[in-house]
């Protein structure tokens, strides 16, 4: 596996699941840090605990719901703050992946923005 010495990342979708178990490989392969995302703050809590605990890493918790864009905003503002720089950002999000398979109203799909656009070309071309 490649070496990321030394950089920091960044994983939205990461309290669980697929982005938890990047976080994980993240600071194993030599991470300096780790801010992951979620809207479960005492999920991710614990998370950044354990993996900080087991590694060494700092890792953050940041709450966020990615549907609003204060949120986005102030993600990047935290990370920055904590760390100084984002070198890597990993995006596993459900709610990207469901806007991709077009599994939100149109009310949800307008917070989503630009992505409906995408979400209606891919449902055409699928």
């Amino acid at each position: 596996m490649n070496r990321i010495d030394g950089k920091i990342a960044r994983v939205t979708g990461g309290t669980q699941g697929l982005g938890a178990a990047i976080a994980r490989l993240f600071v194993t392969a030599g991470a300096a840090g780790v801010a992951i995302v979620g809207r479960d703050q005492s999920k991710g809590d614990a998370l950044a605990s354990e993996i900080t605990s087991d590694s060494g890493a700092p890792v953050q918790m940041i709450t966020a719901d990615l549907g609003e864009m204060a949120d986005v905003m102030r993600i990047v503002a935290t990370a920055e703050a904590r760390f100084g720089r984002i070198d890597i950002l990993v995006r596993i999000a459900p709610r990207f992946v469901d806007a991709l398979l077009g599994n939100f109203g149109s009310k949800e799909r307008h917070k989503m923005g630009k992505q409906d656009r995408f979400t209606d070309e891919f449902k055409r071309d699928a």
